[in-house]
């Protein structure tokens, strides 16, 4: 279990409790991300958000996580993330954010009609069309020719 405090975060576990070191996260779906990076073991949260969910496939992929992380998804199942990964394919994992964002999150609204698991069908027969996704990732202002290539992922695979 962690518990943050004041920026800081405490493991506390059977073996006692560990200072996981500073903080300044405000969302606990980044928290808990930053620190499955920092452990040398296999990870298991609890969370039923599908935020933590994206953010954990992203993050597994993009770092090339070596352990085990899993996902406990009901009372007692889980679900591993690496095993999601290798399923989603890199295309997919790599741009799963992106993805997640236009099709609605916490902070998004989804688009009407348009489920997340209709487009993700879409994307597991033709995955190379995520990469339609990849400007919105670019540390500097959308281009023009760079927002067509979103243009024509909602075109194309949402709608």
């Amino acid at each position: 279990m962690l518990i943050n405090d004041d920026n800081k975060t405490i493991r506390v576990s059977s073996r006692g409790t560990e200072f996981l070191g500073h903080c300044n996260h405000e969302e606990a779906d980044t928290r808990l991300i930053l620190h499955a990076l920092q452990f040398q073991s296999d990870v298991v949260v609890v969370c039923k958000d599908t935020d933590v969910d994206i953010l954990m496939i992203w993050a597994y992929h993009k770092f090339n996580i070596d352990k085990k992380w899993f996902v406990k998804y009901d009372r007692d199942n889980y679900a591993d993330i690496g095993k999601i990964c290798d399923h989603l394919g890199s295309d997919i994992c790599s741009n799963i954010l992106a993805f997640h964002a236009i099709s609605g999150c916490d902070t998004t609204s989804y688009m009407h009609r348009v489920g997340k698991v209709r487009i993700m069908k879409k994307l597991m027969k033709e995955p190379s069309l995520s990469c339609l996704l990849e400007p919105l990732y670019h540390n500097e202002p959308l281009k023009i020719e760079d927002a067509f290539d979103v243009v024509e992922f909602v075109r194309s695979v949402m709608y």
